[in-house]
């Protein structure tokens, strides 16, 4: 299990913290609930998990549900969801230390991101995404240059109808206006058991996934 032993409290709304929780669970993390714990307990927690694209400078103000965690642990580490997007990603349970929230003064030429936010759409590396020119990709890598607005490199995928190809082309650097919206990419088997489960509505953007040798 990729979270077994991390103790975490999550920070998030009630529908994100019902999905997460779920997610969490199955990677075996020990999740604690704030209104179980007693005023007197002083538990071991690991991180408190919230979304970085929900705290300043992105919002005005801090999110009532973390403000209310840091009101009773005021030091606690406090971690984005990317961290647990990557240890899933790469398949390996990581260290918090690049994904920590307002953890570092330090500045930099070029800063490498997790996710950013266009509109009201969270977007992670790993996510597959369709670009307003046209055309679907992976996300393999999000960066900010130095006073220059966010970019992300593209791994661009051959399509052919509702079928993906990994071509292995060299990523396309864009900036965020680039993108237009998330897509779902199933392999072979869960495209064939879940596609007709969707309206016709979103049928444009569930993708099937095959990969072959360049």
């Amino acid at each position: 299990n990729l979270m077994k032993g991390k103790s975490i409290l999550l920070g998030l709304p009630e529908k994100l913290t019902k999905y997460w929780s779920m997610i969490l669970t199955v990677l075996g993390a020990n999740l604690l609930d704030l209104d179980e714990l007693g005023h007197g307990e002083t538990p071991h927690v690991d991180a408190l998990l919230v979304d970085r694209m929900s705290m300043p400078p992105n919002e005005t103000a801090v999110p009532e549900e973390v403000a209310r965690i840091m009101k009773r642990f005021p030091n606690i580490r406090q971690v984005d969801l990317s961290w647990v997007v990557q240890c899933i990603v790469q398949n390996e349970s990581l260290g918090f230390t690049e994904f920590l929230i307002g953890s570092s003064k330090r500045t930099y030429e070029t800063r490498e991101l997790f996710a950013l936010k266009k509109a009201s759409s969270r977007f992670d590396v790993g996510d597959y995404v369709e670009l307003s020119r046209g055309g679907v990709g992976r996300i393999k890598s999000v960066f900010q240059r130095k006073g220059s607005k966010k970019q992300l490199k593209i791994r661009m995928h051959d399509v052919q109808g509702q079928e993906l190809r990994d071509g292995g082309s060299t990523p396309l650097v864009v900036d965020e206006k680039a993108l237009s919206q998330q897509i779902v990419v199933l392999s072979s088997k869960e495209y064939s058991t879940i596609f007709k489960g969707y309206g016709e509505e979103s049928s444009s953007r569930i993708f099937r996934l095959r990969t072959h040798k360049c």
